[in-house]
């Protein structure tokens, strides 16, 4: 738990209190809220009423996720929500598994973002699709960035369930090497790096917001971690 600096409340008087959310260092909030406790000269007991209205969480975010923090919950990987997949935390790395006739998908984050970008570094053991998710809306729509098959790259569509490619290349890319994505939203522009190199960039505005998280083909199986986050609502 952090403690935030205490702030003296008037009697019969509203208050506005602000406070910014710290650097968690890769872990994440479960809980924020406040901690009520009456002066020390007061008697040991005390009586009375505190008022608490329009609570908002707003503003930009930009944290880490890192794995060696987080743990299995409800046969989840916090802080991801997955789809049609395998998932388990193993030695620092988000590691998904999926069968030979379905994709799969790994959410994270506020449902209403809209400017984002999302880094994160992947190993493909098996399987040949396995990218970046922006402006997820669920298991049947979201901009997947990344592998597309065997030395292909893409930015596609998922809508209704189905795939468009929005943007396709060449690209070379090994299993058991580890390589640095960075899929980027802003406005109805769409980028993806690979390492150094902006590998593709399109235009497609038909999805405003959503989740972000990481997504890949059938019998696929992949190891995440690095995650770096850095959105609005």
């Amino acid at each position: 738990r952090i403690d935030l600096p205490a702030v003296t409340l008037p009697r019969e008087a509203w208050k506005q209190i602000a406070f910014s959310v710290p650097d968690l260092e890769g872990d994440q909030v479960h809980d924020i809220g406040w901690k009520i406790e009456i002066a020390p000269q007061e008697p040991p007991w005390a009586l009375g009423k505190v008022y608490v209205d329009d609570i908002r969480v707003t503003g930009p975010m930009e944290y880490t996720i890192d794995l060696n923090r987080q743990r299995m919950e409800f046969g989840e990987p916090t802080p991801f929500s997955t789809n049609d997949c395998d998932a388990r935390l193993d030695q620092g790395m988000l590691c998904l598994r999926t069968g030979k006739a379905n994709a799969a998908q790994a959410f994270t984050g506020n449902y209403y973002m809209r400017s984002a970008s999302l880094e994160a570094e992947v190993i493909v053991d098996a399987g040949d699709t396995a990218g970046l998710i922006l402006r997820g809306q669920g298991c049947r729509r979201y901009y997947a960035l990344g592998f597309s098959g065997r030395d292909r790259v893409s930015i596609s569509k998922w809508e209704d369930g189905k795939r468009t490619d929005l943007a396709s290349r060449e690209f070379p890319w090994m299993y058991g090497k580890t390589y640095s994505l960075r899929a980027e939203a802003r406005e109805d522009c769409l980028t993806l790096r690979i390492g150094n190199e902006t590998v593709l960039e399109v235009r497609d505005g038909s999805l405003a917001y959503g989740m972000l998280g990481v997504c890949q083909g059938e019998g696929t199986a992949s190891r995440w971690s690095g995650f770096h986050i850095a959105a609005s609502v």
